[in-house]
């Protein structure tokens, strides 16, 4: 079977039982696709789960200890810009924040940790720090940076008939921007996740993680996306 000859191979882990998520998936269409991994630094992560900790949570004692003067006067501006937006307040209201649980899509154990939904409502939403200059530009890199499928699992995840993302920007006057990836922009793209998502959840089933060996990005490129080739070809075969 291809799966056992890739696992020699050392191209793949094989197999696993243990769940998966959508950073996890994510990192399995870079590696097939030749992509760059995510690489950002000790304080850009440290920022954003400091954000994350004080405005869903109100925890300040932990979120500032490995934050400086400076990073803390900015999440307390950006926190209170958030605070002020009204659509920010309704979809926060009634809300649980920072929600972990296990799901199976496709048969496939997955792991969700969501910003915040509202049970009653139906409706979620996943906070992001952005560089974006206008609604437009959100939009856009919600499209780019994969954010679609990641709001589509996590409505199928939590049975969600909506999902946001609220952009804001570390720079001041702090703009937020606020998606649906329902909105008829984002249709296609939807389309797209769709049939993304249950692809990387049948890789994952099947194949496990990846182990990719970098080589030049051209022939990373081509061995890869024969790769993605073959194994989209099974998968339209096989029922997942």
């Amino acid at each position: 079977m291809l799966n056992l000859i890739l696992k020699r191979a050392g191209v793949i882990s094989g197999p696993r039982r243990k769940h998966t998520s959508h950073s996890s998936l994510e990192v399995i269409k870079k590696d097939l696709l030749g992509l760059p991994q995510f690489k950002g630094n000790e304080k850009f992560l440290h920022f954003g789960s400091a954000l994350h900790e004080v405005f869903l949570e109100g925890d300040y004692t932990n979120a500032y200890k490995k934050l400086g003067k400076e990073d803390r006067k900015l999440i307390d501006a950006m926190v209170k810009k958030l605070n002020s937006n009204a659509i920010v307040v309704s979809l926060m209201r009634d809300s649980i924040r920072e929600h972990r649980f296990h799901v199976f899509l496709n048969k496939v154990k997955t792991v969700v940790i969501l910003d915040a939904k509202q049970p009653k409502l139906l409706r979620g939403f996943d906070l992001k720090t952005t560089n974006a200059t206008s609604q437009k530009d959100f939009e856009e890199k919600v499209k780019s940076f994969g954010y679609v499928r990641q709001g589509l699992t996590y409505k199928l995840a939590a049975k969600l008939k909506q999902f946001y993302f609220v952009g804001i920007t570390k720079t001041a006057p702090h703009n937020i921007y606020i998606v649906d990836i329902g909105a008829p922009q984002f249709k296609t793209d939807y389309k797209y996740a769709e049939a993304e998502l249950k692809f990387l959840l049948y890789f994952y089933k099947n194949y496990g993680k990846t182990i990719i060996v970098r080589r030049s990005p051209d022939e990373t490129n081509s061995n890869n996306l024969q790769f993605v080739r073959k194994v989209s070809a099974r998968s339209c075969r096989k029922k997942t």
